[in-house]
């Protein structure tokens, strides 16, 4: 599976499982688990199940990642840059019927439930400035149907 890290923004490394990665001591490192086909991200052994992972580096460490194989629907967010490539590590929010569901940094996967409809929340970060969605929408927070999975795509300058 596949596997990036970023720090400050940028991503460090990328790499398929398994992965090592030499890091510095005290650094902060967000660590993003992809989905491929119907194996889909669970959790982290720490139990968070948000597919991106924030720690500061202190010792070796090994983080490890549980997926599941399902036919599920799910929402994927990913973050790129206008007339670009994907990048990970912008903040989003998925809600349905008010209530947050799921939060963490793109490139964000939630499993969704038929028959519910889903808002989607991305916002700006330092010099990242949301721009618009995929289909053109130019508003922060985008509206999907759970009806099937979508993958939505924040476009930043």
């Amino acid at each position: 599976m596949r596997a990036v890290i970023q720090s400050i923004g940028r991503t460090t490394a990328s790499g398929f499982t398994p992965f090592t990665f030499t890091g510095s001591i005290g650094q902060r490192y967000t660590v993003s688990a992809g989905n491929y086909e119907s194996h889909i991200f669970s959790q982290w052994g720490s139990g968070s199940p948000s597919p991106s992972y924030t720690f500061t580096l202190s010792q070796n460490t090994q983080l490890s990642a549980y997926y599941g194989s399902t036919a599920s629907s799910r929402i994927t967010v990913e973050s790129a840059i206008v007339g670009g490539s994907t990048f990970s590590g912008m903040w989003v929010v998925v809600q349905t019927g008010g209530v947050t569901i799921a939060t963490g940094f793109t490139p964000l996967s939630v499993s969704i439930s038929s028959g519910e409809e889903y808002s989607v929340s991305v916002d700006n970060y330092e010099s990242y400035i949301f721009n618009h969605w995929a289909d053109g929408s130019t508003s922060h927070t985008i509206w999907v149907a759970g009806s099937q999975s979508s993958l939505l795509t924040a476009y930043y300058t």
